[in-house]
């Protein structure tokens, strides 16, 4: 089995767990996430977690709305002794659940690709990347 490699890296590898980062191809470090596969011993089933610290867009910076939120930041963190982040998650949560979501990625890469091959029946590259 091949390793990932292209916008995913592996982060640390366990037994019972492997974290992935996640990148988007426009390579802005806000656009990131951590992705877990991990066999929970709780319920005896694998689980994929996926999250990522939500961030306002760099190109944003200048915005009023952004400095006075950098404050309150600020303060929070003063006052609460913690960084006050806000994150998003989706936790799929079965072995089916994940196996469901690789087979609605691959049904949906296939049906793009078929629908985006010419017409004609000739080949032509689309620059797919795997």
């Amino acid at each position: 089995m091949n390793e990932p490699s292209y916008g995913i890296s592996i982060i640390k590898e366990y037994d019972e767990s492997i974290f992935y980062h996640l990148s988007c191809d426009c390579l802005t470090p806000e656009h990131t996430y951590v992705m877990e596969l991990e066999f929970d011993d709780e319920c005896g089933d694998l689980r994929l977690n996926i999250w990522s610290e939500m961030a306002v867009h760099s190109l944003y910076d200048n915005n009023w709305f952004i400095h006075q939120w950098n404050k309150i930041k600020g303060i929070w963190n003063i006052i609460f002794g913690i960084p006050l982040i806000y994150s998003s998650d989706l936790g799929i949560t079965s072995e089916k659940h994940i196996n469901d979501f690789i087979e609605a990625l691959e049904y949906g890469k296939d049906k793009i690709k078929k629908f985006k091959e010419p017409k004609d029946g000739s080949k032509e590259s689309s620059g797919d990347r795997g």
